[in-house]
């Protein structure tokens, strides 16, 4: 009797140990496809290959003779310590030079994006903050620009902007799932498990032009762009004697 009950037991864990192997090979998820990558861009400006917080370009406007010059300036924020996520901001001037004798140049409205610039195709391009101006005096029909006169403006740049968390939600969300063994939205994850290498800047600057002898102003545009690098190095653990 105890042997013909040893032999129903084995007889049945055998069947649940088959059934379970089978049932572990039905469930078994194929792996997630791999994240789409994008080559990293290299045609830009960027503060690292100048002196560390200073920019300028000379732009060619269109169909006008004169150019439009800019200097940019990060502050204390130079390409060593840029952080994606830390508030900062970008100064910035703009003036026209090679002026033709009789043309007045102002500027009527700026735009200005900043974005993440990454190897994951996902988080490139990934929007971070944007500022607008627009002159809403009636004195005049903007701000006036020439080699003397500058126009001048500060981009205050939130680090953890709405922007930026509703676009890293989507990507390590059902949507735009990429697998991030890392979720939550922080420096080193955005730089080692998102793979961002730089800060996109992105300005245009739309100019109202109005040459010797016209009566009327014309529009024209300009767009601006340039990299900030961006690295994650790990902070230091503490010692005793740092805590002290």
């Amino acid at each position: 009797m105890k042997k013909r009950l040893l032999a129903m037991v084995m007889a049945i864990l055998m069947m649940v140990s088959f059934t379970g192997c089978k049932l572990l090979e039905f469930l078994e998820l194929p792996e997630p496809p791999k994240p789409e990558k994008v080559s990293e861009e290299t045609e830009l400006d960027s503060l690292e290959l100048m002196k560390g917080t200073t920019l300028t370009q000379e732009l060619e406007v269109p169909g006008e003779e004169f150019k439009l010059v800019i200097d940019y300036d990060t502050g204390r924020y130079d390409f060593s310590n840029w952080r994606i996520t830390s508030n900062k901001y970008i100064n910035m001037s703009a003036y026209v030079k090679n002026l033709p004798e009789g043309t007045t140049v102002m500027i009527d409205h700026m735009h200005v994006d900043i974005s993440l610039q990454s190897t994951l195709a996902q988080v490139d391009g990934m929007l971070q903050d944007s500022m607008d101006n627009s002159y809403n005096g009636t004195s005049q029909d903007g701000y006036y620009i020439d080699e003397n006169y500058r126009y001048r403006n500060n981009f205050i740049i939130e680090g953890y902007s709405q922007t930026l968390i509703n676009g890293w939600g989507f990507v390590c969300g059902n949507y735009g799932n990429i697998n991030l063994s890392e979720n939550r939205l922080t420096e080193k994850s955005l730089v080692q498990k998102g793979e961002v290498y730089a800060n996109k800047v992105q300005v245009e600057y739309k100019l109202l032009v109005k040459n010797a002898g016209e009566q009327y102003f014309h529009n024209t545009a300009v767009v601006s762009e340039f990299s900030i690098p961006v690295r994650y190095v790990e902070p230091e653990p503490e010692t005793s004697e740092s805590k002290n």
